[in-house]
Parts: structure tokens; C-alpha cells; sequence
């Protein structure tokens, strides 16, 4: 009789390693099996109907003069079949989607993305820091798509770009490059002398070959988000205007590309649902957004074009958000009494141009403000993006710009003092110190614990605190200057609970801390509270996993 392989393995002297190494690779091609059917699902289309044909199939593909801005409109918002994640260690992101449509030729068998500005081609992982790679929003985040919704994790308008360069192009208007200022990136930074980006204080410039890539993503984000302007006579008071005086040109100079047209189909069937109709239709851009003007960027003191009048700007619709500020969309992060004074603060959303913010030492009793400290005043002069470091104090942004219009004037005490921050809501007609005018944001005390309402004298150095500001404010033993050292990346709120965590600050008698120093550098990231904790739960369940394996063996 036969011996069964059962028997033999477990007559053998070396039964309990054959069985070891059965086993083994048993659940070694279990486990293969079963990552390869994730990679294949993953990597498998999830939307029908993205072909153009079956896409476009209410529209008269023959004649696009018939096609109507709004049917266009309510068609790419009805077919947004997926809001993506802007980061998830779990599922779908859009990292991975860009990893995968603006994917590279492999190097060495190790994926890699290639950055629209630089032409850099460059390992997919690692990203997200300094050294490596981020996601470029074509159209900027301040300038409307701010941190959230549709529009901020819109595939069609994002793009991998080297760190440094997605800083410098920040938000830029796109145009022509040709004035005496002008600066090409550096050439460490580009991928060769043909890549012909540049750069001055207010305008970007694409290298040649994703001009047109550029434009068509800008033509539809301008249709898809009806609050989303195109403009060739941009105001810098309006959130949410673009300049596009070039990108009719570019579109024109630079056509889809086969590789364009892969990216619209992969972004369409596999990630969130919709086409860019200007990569499907090119013509359509003239039916829609007009013929380029031939004229430099810019207007007159009127806000006209300078040379010749503007394309018109199709009419926007109703704005993303309003400019009304709430308490904790800005907060302190640096004070210094000694000479020179300093309050620094960053933006944890949008700023948009015209608000006027205050900052007081003086005493509020819960009622109104003592007056015999001082308030000083600042009226933004252009959009601030969330996570901008600006305040009071000759190295900050707009730190010179601020007017003393009430009381004795603001002078912070090194013996101690109070700071608050408010905002004042949109009604010229009341006085600056009428409590109905204004709004708190925030407030820091350097002098102990903050006292309680209704006392007959705060002095100079004591103050009750606003109760709108309960989870919006810290207190502080008493050091002449201080700076926030905790987390600079999170949510809006897990970042306004650590500003408001005494456990975060560092106090000094001097000027020679490194933390006071370098607050004018420092940015904060606003993140959309996307699951970045779910990295331990992948982990975890994974060592789980590996450890029934064992188990089992």
C-alpha cells in the first residue's frame, strides 16, 4: 500500500520542520493570492459610461455651439460619481490617485511621478515632506478651493510637483513671464535646459509642455465650480478670481497630448467619475471662455485691462463660503513685551481681503474694554491662505501696516499682560469699542490665570476672558515673551486645541530663543481630517494577521 503524504510527513524525523515548511507555503501562496487580488481590485476600473461617446451622449458632439455653460455644468457635477480623500492610509486618497495618473517609467522597478513644473521624474514614495514631493492645486486654495469639498481633492486640477517649486508657484497668477524680474527655476530644480519655467513676484509660468495642461484644467474648474472665476482683469479683493489672459494662448500652442488624454480617461473611470471636456473637445474652450487677447497681464488704477478691454468673465455664482470669521479661525502663536513688541498669529482658514482685525491689551470686564491700554488695527489688504503665519511686529506680514486708533496706545508690559483678538463684522456705522461691532477670535494671557467677570480693577496686566473664547485661549505663567512649539500639521481643530494647550508654549526672558526667532518661517498645515491615525490600524491589523499565521504554523 501507498503511504499517504500525511503519514509520510508524519513518520519523517524531520516531520515537525516538513510540516513547518508545508504549511508555510501553503499560507505563503494564501497571502500572495489574496494581496494580488487587492492590487488587481484597486487598480480596476470603478465607474462606467467614462467613455466619451457614452459620456457625452446628451450633447450634439457634431456642433459644439449648442452646448449650454450650465447643461455642461450640472452634467460634470451629476457624473462626480466619487469625492475623494485627501489623505487616507486606508483606501483611495489623492495621493494614490496621482500616483497612479501621473505615474512615470519605472526606475529600477520602483514607481515614480512625474511634476508638472519641473518635468522632474522622481519615486513615488516617499512624499509629502520637504524633500520630496506634494500635491500642486492648479487652482489655488486661496484663491477659492480653500481645504475642503469637491473642489480641493478635484483630481482633474492636482498634480505632483517638487515641494520647494509648489512654494514658489504658491498662488500665482499664470502668465507669460517677461519682464526684467523674472526668474527662471533654478537648474537643479528642472529636469533639463529645455524646461522653460519661470517665475516673478505675481506671475508663474509653466514650462511649454504643460502650458496646455494647465489651461484645460483651469477652463474646468471655472465650469465644474460655478463660484470659481476665469478672468484677464483679476481683483485682488475677490477670493475667488483667476487671471487666464495666457491660458486661451497656451491652450491653443499646446494641444492635448495622448498622454493628457489617458490621464482624462484613467481619472474618469477609475478614481472620481467625471471628464475635462476641454481635453475631450478642445474647440470648445472658443465657444465657452472666447479668442486670447493679445495683451500682458495686468490693469489700470481702475480696474480695467491695460491695453485693450478684458475677455468678459463668465458670471460667477454664489461664493464657497462667506468672509464671516468665527472664534478660533485665527489664533495667537508668539508674543514678545520686550523691545520691539510682537504678536504673531496664524490664519486656520481663509482670510479674505477688506477684514479689519484688532488686537487690545487692553482689560475686558465682560461687559466692554477698559481704555486705558491700547488697540491696534489692521485691515487685510489681499486674501491670507489658511495656515499663514501674520500679525504685529517688524518681521511678520503686514507686521508694519497696523494703525493705533483708540485709547492709550498698545504697548505690551513685561511685567505681564493680556492679548485679545477680535474681528470686526461688516458695519462702519458703530464705534470701534461698542461690543456689538465685533467678534472674538482669540486671546493669550501671559500674566497667570485669566480673573473672573465684573472686577473694579484689572490694572494693567489682568483681564477676564470673553466666553466665546473658553476653548480658544490659553494662559500662561508669567515670562516676558512666548512661542507655541506644538503641532503645526492637523484639523482646524485638533490644531486650535493645541494652541490652546499651555503644554505647547515656551516661555523666555530673552530674545535669543530659536522658538520666538523663527516664527516668521513657520507655516501651518490645515489638513481636511482625513484618517491619518488609520496608519496604526493598518499596522495593527496586520501584526494581528502575521500572528495567526504563527499561530497556525
Amino acid at each position: 500500500m501507498k503511504a499517504s503524504v500525511a503519514s509520510v510527513i508524519e513518520s519523517s524525523p524531520r516531520a515537525g520542520q516538513r510540516c513547518w515548511l508545508y504549511n508555510a507555503f501553503i499560507y505563503a501562496c494564501v497571502f500572495s493570492h489574496l494581496v494580488a487580488s487587492l492590487v488587481q481590485a484597486r487598480d480596476a476600473p470603478l465607474f462606467s459610461f467614462c467613455d466619451p461617446i457614452e459620456y457625452y451622449d446628451a450633447f450634439d458632439m457634431e456642433d459644439l455651439s449648442t452646448w449650454s455653460r450650465d447643461t455642461l455644468q450640472a452634467h460634470l457635477e451629476e457624473t462626480h460619481r466619487k469625492q475623494l480623500p485627501y489623505t487616507n492610509a486606508n483606501g483611495d486618497d489623492v495621493w494614490k490617485a496621482l500616483q497612479d495618473v501621473d505615474a512615470g517609467e519605472m526606475t529600477d522597478g520602483i514607481p515614480t511621478v512625474r511634476l508638472i513644473y519641473s518635468q522632474n521624474v522622481i519615486p513615488a514614495e516617499p512624499k509629502g515632506t520637504p524633500d520630496t514631493w506634494n500635491r500642486e492645486h492648479c487652482w489655488p486654495k486661496s484663491r477659492g478651493v480653500e481645504n475642503s469639498g469637491e473642489d480641493f481633492t478635484d483630481i482633474h486640477h492636482l498634480f505632483p510637483e517638487d515641494w520647494g517649486v509648489n512654494s514658489i508657484r504658491n498662488n500665482r497668477f499664470f502668465d507669460w513671464c517677461n519682464s526684467t524680474s523674472c526668474k527662471r527655476l533654478s537648474d537643479d530644480q528642472l529636469a533639463g535646459p529645455d524646461v522653460d519655467t519661470y517665475f516673478d513676484n505675481d506671475l508663474f509660468q509653466p514650462p511649454h509642455m504643460a502650458r496646455g495642461d494647465v489651461a484645460r484644467a483651469l477652463f474646468y474648474m471655472a465650469v465644474r465650480y460655478p463660484y470659481l472665476q476665469l478672468t484677464d482683469c483679476p481683483d485682488e479683493t475677490n477670493d475667488y478670481e483667476m487671471a487666464y489672459p495666457s491660458t486661451l494662448q497656451w491652450h491653443a500652442l499646446d494641444p492635448p497630448s495622448d498622454k493628457e488624454r489617458e490621464r482624462n480617461d484613467r481619472v474618469c473611470s477609475r478614481w472620481q467619475g467625471n471628464r475635462n471636456p476641454f481635453v475631450d473637445f478642445p474647440d470648445l474652450v472658443k465657444e465657452l471662455f472666447g479668442n486670447p487677447n493679445d495683451k500682458p497681464f495686468g490693469c489700470d488704477n481702475n480696474g480695467t485691462a491695460s491695453v485693450e478691454d478684458p475677455t468678459p468673465a463668465p458670471d460667477a455664482g454664489t461664493n464657497k463660503t462667506t468672509t464671516d470669521l468665527q472664534a478660533g479661525d485665527i489664533m495667537i502663536v508668539a508674543i514678545q513685551s520686550d523691545d520691539p513688541d510682537m504678536v504673531a498669529m496664524v490664519a486656520l482658514t481663509n482670510l479674505s481681503a477688506g477684514i479689519t482685525i484688532h488686537i487690545s491689551d487692553n482689560a475686558w470686564d465682560g461687559i466692554s474694554f477698559y481704555t486705558n491700554e491700547g488697540t491696534i488695527s489692521l485691515t487685510l489688504p489681499h486674501l491670507v491662505s489658511a495656515g499663514t503665519i501674520f500679525g504685529y511686529g517688524d518681521d511678520l506680514l503686514f507686521g508694519t501696516m497696523w494703525d493705533t486708533k483708540t485709547d492709550a496706545g498698545f504697548a505690551l508690559a513685561t511685567a505681564g499682560d493680556t492679548v485679545i483678538v477680535w474681528y470686526s463684522l461688516p458695519d462702519g456705522n458703530r464705534d470701534i469699542d461698542d461690543p456689538s461691532y465685533f467678534r472674538f477670535l482669540s486671546a493669550l494671557s501671559y500674566s497667570g490665570p485669566w480673573q473672573a467677570f465684573g472686577q473694579s480693577n484689572y490694572e494693567t496686566s489682568k483681564s477676564a476672558l470673553p466666553t466665546s473664547l473658553e476653548d480658544f485661549s490659553v494662559g500662561l505663567s508669567h515670562f516676558d515673551n512666548y512661542a507655541y512649539v506644538g503641532p503645526v500639521v492637523g484639523t482646524k481643530s485638533s490644531l486650535q486645541g493645541s494652541l490652546a494647550d499651555p503644554n505647547n508654549w515656551e516661555g523666555t526672558n530673552t530674545l535669543d530663543s530659536p522658538s520666538i526667532l523663527g516664527v516668521q518661517s513657520h507655516t501651518f498645515e490645515i489638513t481636511d481630517g482625513a484618517l491619518r491615525l488609520q496608519t496604526a490600524t493598518v499596522n495593527l491589523k496586520m501584526v494581528l494577521l502575521l500572528t495567526l499565521l504563527l499561530l497556525t504554523l
